[in-house]
This record gives structure tokens, sequence and C-alpha cells, in this order.
């Protein structure tokens, strides 16, 4: 099986909102949201998602306000405590740390039904921690790619993008 047929279904964003929402135990809004891309400049936390093979098959970048709000609103970490951190634009590992839990358990709308097995492979604070070759490439393609915006009650949100081959 080649690489371009290993994941060729986007998520739906209903899916993507449900699980979030699920985990965070509150009503998570979700619209067409505006793309992130994590390149030099940009303060993302992003997940890379491969196969059985080992290959990257996906990438999910997070805006630092929305994983900021994601990782705080999980062990309901008071939302000024996040919104500090993004100002400095660095969050902490406890919200990193909450936030790769959440990028771990969205593995489940990106695996498919006949039998492709996805999994969190790495998560990067972008532009400090640049993401491996192929996951770039990957986002600087043009190909399948969702953008999203949530928005988490008390918390605030921003966008995210998932990217797959």
């Amino acid at each position: 099986m080649t690489a371009s047929t290993k994941i060729t279904v986007l998520p739906a964003m209903d899916d993507l909102r449900r699980i979030v929402a699920g985990m965070l135990g509150s009503m998570v809004r979700a619209e067409k949201g505006k793309a992130v891309a994590p390149r030099a400049g940009v303060s993302t936390v992003s997940a890379v998602y491969i196969d059985d093979t080992n290959e990257i098959v996906a990438v999910v970048a997070l805006e630092l306000d929305l994983a900021a709000s994601l990782g705080a609103a999980l062990t309901m970490i008071p939302a000024r405590v996040a919104a500090e951190q993004v100002s400095r634009k660095q969050i902490d590992e406890m919200i990193f740390d909450n936030a790769r839990e959440v990028l771990n358990v969205l593995t489940s709308a990106l695996n498919r039904a006949d039998g492709i097995h996805v999994r969190l492979a790495t998560v990067h604070r972008t532009p400090a921690e640049p993401l491996p070759e192929a996951a770039a490439a990957l986002v600087a393609a043009p190909g399948n790619r969702l953008d999203i915006s949530l928005a988490v009650p008390n918390y605030g949100g921003g966008n995210a993008s998932v990217y797959v081959i």
C-alpha cells in the first residue's frame, strides 16, 4: 500500500469537536477556521502521526492559543494561567503535556475502518522544535487539509489544521 492510499479522508469537523468536548466535559464550539502552518516565526504545538510502517501520515497543528486553552481546560488550570503563558509565547510543561494528551486522543479521528492504524509519534513546539522533514513536506504540499476553529468555554480557543496524505 502506498503512502497516498493510507489516509485519504480527513476527519469530520464535528468528530473532532465531539472528541475534544468529551475529553473536556464541556460544550466546545467548532467552525471553519484559518490555516495553521508550523514554520519559523510561528508559535504552534504540532503533532506528527505515523502508521504501522513508521511512515508519517498526518500532522495536526494547533495555534499556541488553542494548545494552551485545551491543555489548561483538560485539568482545570485557571484560564488566566494559560493566557499569561500565551502572552509570553511559551506554555509550561503541564499545559504542554495536557495538550499532547488531547492530540493523542485525536488519533481516534485519524484511524480508518479499513485497518490502517495511526498513532501519535511526536509533538513539537514550533519554531523552537522544527518538524521532521517529512512532516514539514506534508504541511507544505497542497492536499488534504481541514482548518477548524475550536472554542472552549471559559478558556478561549483558536485555530487548528489537520494535514493528511
